[in-house]
């Protein structure tokens, strides 16, 4: 078993919550976990985010509310 863990926090200087913003009609973090799921690895998304558990599974084995 492998397991990829995804640091996905919205702390960003340059572009506040890059990981998650559309580009193309998708965000960074979607095409990581598509990316993952190709890869057929189990997924942990680390994210300071408060409304990540509102976003869809996507394969995510665990998600994880970091702090600020």
């Amino acid at each position: 078993m492998t397991i990829a863990i995804i640091p996905a926090r919205a702390g960003s200087v340059g572009i506040p919550h890059k990981n998650f913003r559309l580009m193309a009609g998708r965000s960074l973090l979607e095409r990581t976990l598509d990316l993952c799921q190709a890869m057929r690895l189990d997924v942990i998304v680390s994210s300071n985010v408060p409304w990540w558990p509102s976003l869809p599974p996507r394969g995510v084995k665990q998600w994880i509310c970091a702090p600020d």
